[in-house]
C-alpha cells in the first residue's frame, strides 16, 4: 500500500470531491482528487469505462488550499452507472488510487469509486 506522500492521496463520492454525487444523465460533473502540496506528481488521470472501453481523462491541478493540491476533471455522465479510479504518475512509477487505497497493480473493479 501507500507510503509517505502517497498516504495523503484522497477522494470520495461526497460533494467535497464530486460536484453532484447524484447526477442526471448527460449532466457534466467535476470529480476531484486531493494530495499534499508539491508532491512529486507528473500526471493524474481519471480512469473510467462507461461502455466497457477504458477511457483515461487527464486531470489538471485546479487549486492549492491548506497545504493540499486539488486535481479535477469535468465528466459528462453518459451512463447511469459510472465506475472510476485514479492513475497517479510520479517520478518513474505510478499508483492506482481507489476507495481502498493505493495499488501498484491494476485492482479488480470491485475496488472502484461509483
Amino acid at each position: 500500500m501507500c507510503k509517505n506522500w502517497l498516504d495523503t492521496i484522497f477522494s470520495d463520492e461526497s460533494e467535497n470531491f464530486v460536484s453532484n454525487p447524484c447526477p442526471k444523465l448527460n449532466e457534466i460533473i467535476q470529480i476531484k482528487l486531493r494530495v499534499i502540496a508539491n508532491a512529486p506528481i507528473n500526471k493524474v488521470f481519471l480512469i473510467c469505462w462507461p461502455t466497457g472501453e477504458v477511457i483515461m481523462q487527464k486531470m489538471e491541478k485546479i487549486s492549492t488550499n491548506n497545504g493540499f493540491d486539488y486535481y479535477g476533471v469535468d465528466i459528462k455522465m453518459t451512463h447511469i452507472i459510472f465506475d472510476y479510479r485514479f492513475l497517479i504518475m510520479y517520478e518513474d512509477s505510478f499508483v492506482i488510487y481507489t476507495p481502498k487505497g493505493c495499488f501498484d497493480i491494476e485492482p479488480t473493479d470491485f475496488y472502484s469509486f461509483r
